[in-house]
């Protein structure tokens, strides 16, 4: 899994795939002057790179770098402690936090999104 966003969100998600098992290879980041975050390494070109999660905490700008992202494969973030429904539906690049309960029939768009508004 690789996740875009060389910050603090990111070093959140990258617990969360951590306790589900799952290892994080690399971070992606615009930002050149970084080069590693939470031992592992940050590149800044995501071409080719999948799955992937958009660990960007502000909504509008995960929502332009997911339209810049067109063509890739986005991965689910969904942390062990979180009840989720086996009726409800979960988008594409969601991320799911520790302790959250997802009722049944629940719909959460991709990226997160209000399922009425989903990107």
């Amino acid at each position: 899994m690789y996740l875009y966003g060389a910050s603090g969100h990111g070093m959140v998600i990258k617990e969360i795939l951590h306790a589900s098992g799952m290892k994080v290879k690399a971070f992606v980041d615009d930002n050149t002057e970084i080069d590693s975050l939470c031992s592992r390494p940050v590149v800044h070109d995501a071409a080719g790179l999948c799955p992937i999660i958009v660990s960007i905490e502000d909504n509008s700008i995960r929502k332009r770098i997911v339209e810049r992202l067109s063509g890739h494969t986005f991965g689910n973030a969904i942390h062990p402690s979180a009840v989720v429904s086996d009726t409800a539906e979960i988008g594409e690049g969601t991320v799911v936090m520790p302790g959250a309960i997802i009722n049944a029939y629940a719909k959460i768009g991709k990226h997160g999104e209000d399922g009425s508004e989903a990107l």
